[in-house]
């Protein structure tokens, strides 16, 4: 991967932490504030080069991982823990595996801790946070090359591309069941795929129709990786690191700049563990 790391770490944003921290307390506290002004560039600098054709091929096979996944018809049996076996789907229903995969399914959003809708918008005000820290300087004037700009938002689409698509990967082939199966399991199969061994008095249908319930059981044969803790852990590390490289470690950082950083950082990445031990 292009050597990026630096720039990462020391992100220029005197605006870093929109979003967390009130306008004033930017200007006031911003480390940037503490040096020389920044000289503006004559003309702008040439800084593209063809080593950034590596972040474009790395965020091409990500995407390309995680459409490539889900061609595939279906996951496929679990490596770890019980066995849906679609040609014998009663023995699932063993005693033995209620433990495992025996807690009553609950629809989406209804009783989840972290709603799956929550985690799409992180993702997208992440996006906004670190565009809106290296884009004002360029908006202002403060600075004349982009580089910066690009190479903080090529950083965080390539992280997050990778993120998902080994994620999505791992999940189709791991196949592992999600603890709630057993009860997405009856349910489909008292309806749409019915199987004379089970009870089905009293049992709702998985879904509005065919294809949305076999589109939930097989949802339910992907419980790992979470992709909930994937990306709460990706999106939070990332962001702390484009925190510290400014306000925490950046060369112009001050005591009551490394102050609010780490307080930033402190509950980007609690935020981020939470999210995880929530799965």
């Amino acid at each position: 991967m292009h050597n990026r790391c630096s720039t990462r770490l020391s992100l220029p944003g005197s605006r870093a932490l929109a979003g967390l921290l009130s306008l004033s307390l930017l200007i006031g506290w911003s480390p940037a504030a503490k040096g020389a002004p920044e000289k503006k560039a004559s003309t702008p600098e040439v800084w593209w080069h063809t080593g950034y054709l590596v972040d474009y091929g790395l965020i091409a096979a990500g995407g390309a991982a995680y459409g490539l996944a889900h061609l595939m018809d279906r996951p496929l049996n679990a490596k770890i823990g019980p066995v849906y076996d679609a040609d014998n789907p009663s023995g699932v229903f063993a005693e033995r595996n209620a433990d495992a995969i025996g807690r009553v399914y609950a629809e989406e959003g209804d009783g989840e801790t972290v709603p799956t809708v929550w985690m799409l918008y992180a993702l997208g005000g992440g996006a906004a946070w670190v565009a809106a820290q290296e884009g004002f300087p360029l908006l202002t004037g403060d600075v004349v090359s982009g580089q910066r700009f690009h190479d903080t938002l090529i950083g965080y689409v390539e992280g997050l591309s990778l993120t998902v698509g080994v994620m999505e990967v791992l999940k189709m082939t791991m196949g592992r069941l999600r603890p709630d199966f057993q009860d997405r399991a009856r349910r489909y199969h008292c309806h749409t795929e019915p199987l004379e061994s089970l009870d089905c008095d009293g049992v709702a249908p998985l879904g509005a129709d065919d294809d949305e319930a076999r589109w939930l059981l097989d949802d339910g044969r992907k419980s790992f990786p979470s992709g909930h803790s994937a990306t709460a852990l990706y999106l939070s590390s990332y962001l702390s690191l484009a925190v510290g490289g400014t306000w925490v470690w950046g060369p112009n950082a001050t005591f009551a700049s490394r102050s609010v950083g780490v307080l930033a950082q402190g509950m980007l990445l609690t935020t981020g563990t939470f999210v995880a031990a929530s799965r």
